[in-house]
């Protein structure tokens, strides 16, 4: 793929949950900024090989051992490290947990929230089980720092409330929310865990999330605009980009995002 379509992709396509909540303010040029950020400058690596070491220990009973060794062999050497120790972060809490070995309901659900006709925030937990006669919900993020402010915690229940709790086979049902984010113990950084539950946050109104909405999705075009804008300062002979993909921004506001 060329990479500035890629770049522009990001843009255009909005990440699951929780990453996207990140890139929400309730300003819309800090919002257009983060979107920005994200496109032009990514994570270099990810958490993937952590959860998928989480989903098989909790649907295939896949040991410790095992689950450290797919975390130091796959993906960017530079995430290695962190993926080892969010497994080992997430085998300690299922020894306390007990997920693995229950019913598992789904291993592969992705359900959306909304953003208008073309947009729409995948909502894809880790892995459903059951519990007590009622499905369960787990999700989890690798974060090291678990940053959000209370208004992005309160977004991020709001959008999966609606994408997937509000549904019929999950009205009655808990959901819980794994992070393990690392604090200062001992003289260095150490993963802890944090857990959040269904109910924990109290969800945005209906005229809130409109609101919120309405400020990304203009945020993104103000985004769109700068990417491009940045793209053709770093080659200004061959940006890959047509003239077509320029949109117009209201007041000019995409040259502020890097002033």
């Amino acid at each position: 793929m060329n990479p500035k379509l890629s770049e522009l992709r990001k843009v255009d396509s909005p990440p699951t949950a929780i990453n996207w909540v990140r890139f929400n303010d309730t300003d819309v040029l800090k919002t257009a900024r983060q979107i920005t950020q994200f496109a032009l400058r990514p994570p270099r690596w990810s958490y993937r090989p952590a959860n998928s070491a989480a989903h098989d220990r909790i649907v295939y009973g896949l040991d410790r051992e095992t689950a450290k060794k797919m975390g130091a062999t796959k993906g960017n050497p530079q995430g290695r490290p962190h993926n080892v120790s969010l497994i080992e972060a997430f085998f300690d809490r299922d020894l306390e947990r007990q997920y693995a070995g229950r019913p598992v309901y789904s291993e592969g659900m992705t359900e959306y929230f909304k953003l208008n006709q073309q947009l729409w925030v995948p909502v894809k937990p880790l892995v459903v089980t059951a519990e007590h006669g009622k499905l369960l919900p787990i999700f989890m993020c690798g974060w090291s720092d678990l940053n959000l402010t209370l208004f992005q915690r309160r977004l991020y229940m709001t959008i999966v409330e609606d994408a997937l709790m509000s549904l019929t086979d999950f009205q009655t049902s808990q959901a819980e929310f794994l992070f393990f984010p690392k604090i200062a113990a001992g003289g260095e950084r150490r993963r802890t865990t944090e857990v959040w539950h269904r109910g924990d946050y109290e969800l945005l109104s209906q005229s809130d999330l409109q609101d919120q909405v309405a400020i990304y999705l203009e945020a993104r075009e103000l985004a769109r605009v700068a990417v491009i804008d940045e793209l053709r300062k770093r080659a200004p002979k061959d940006t890959g980009v047509a003239e077509d993909n320029v949109r117009p921004t209201p007041n000019g506001q995409a040259r502020e995002l890097f002033d």
